[in-house]
């Protein structure tokens, strides 16, 4: 079961973590994270394979305005590790 948990803590220390644009720290994050909350998704990307939790912490960032300062960079970062194709198709712009 999980337990109780402060959401503004969360998203305190979810900003932080993303600002470090460290898959490690994401990592760590997500996996104390989803077990507090109880969290599928977060224990997932706990264990994910790098180049998935590089992608998913650039578009983390990109989906945050408290991040706004590091969307450009993240944006860039995206179109050129992401294949032509999920340009193409609109996945990223």
């Amino acid at each position: 079961m999980a337990e109780r948990y402060d959401v503004k803590v969360y998203n305190q220390e979810l900003v932080a973590t993303l600002r470090q644009r460290d898959i490690n720290a994401l990592r760590q994050f997500a996996g104390r994270w989803g077990k507090i909350m109880g969290n599928q998704s977060l224990l997932n990307l706990s264990s994910a394979p790098d180049d998935f939790v590089a992608v998913r912490m650039r578009m983390m960032i990109v989906d945050r305005p408290d991040l706004a300062d590091l969307h450009q960079e993240a944006r860039r970062w995206l179109l050129e590790k992401r294949r032509p194709a999920e340009r193409r198709d609109g996945l990223i712009s």
